[in-house]
């Protein structure tokens, strides 16, 4: 499949999802009552139990994209990414990843990886150029979470997020 299509597709269901609640009170409200007096009742039926199927899907959907974003913000407590210079074209990235665990206890999962320069985030390279520096931080829980808020704003799905 295409990288654009699949764009198509993401787009389409996340407009879906966001304006689910107006999309069943139209059908209810308007559609539905207009096929069963214009068209039939066997029609109007129709249509209510495919809207009627698609509300039960669409709903475990909200439900779960709002609990996998309270359990990433209960769970994920920070994650920081600190970038050495170790050459010329040469970055140690450093990145711990503090968590929650189930009984309540904590863990620092730390990792390393050298990574080539172009390969650093825009942010990062350019802090680094323009302070002159070997070294820079990057907040990444922050960055997410920010990233999450201001694409659930764009899509009208804020309110997935914050119930």
């Amino acid at each position: 499949m295409e990288p654009i299509t699949i764009l198509i597709i993401i787009v389409a269901m996340s407009t879906i999802i966001a304006f689910w609640a107006q999309i069943v009170d139209l059908f209810s409200q308007i559609i539905i009552p207009w096929v069963r007096e214009s068209i039939s009742a066997v029609a109007a039926n129709a249509i209510a139990d495919i809207i009627s199927f698609a509300d039960g899907k669409i709903v475990l959907t909200r439900k779960a994209l709002q609990s996998s974003w309270k359990k990433f913000q209960e769970t994920v407590l920070g994650i920081k990414t600190t970038y050495d210079r170790v050459g010329p074209n040469k970055i140690r990235a450093h990145t711990a990843i503090a968590t929650r665990a189930v009984e309540g206890k904590y863990a620092i999962r730390e990792m390393e990886e050298i990574v080539d320069w172009s390969n650093l985030p825009e942010s990062i390279r350019s802090e680094m150029i323009r302070q002159n520096k070997d070294a820079a931080r990057f907040d990444v829980h922050k960055a997410v979470c920010e990233k999450v808020m201001s694409e659930a704003k764009k899509s009208k799905m804020l309110d997935v997020l914050e119930n």
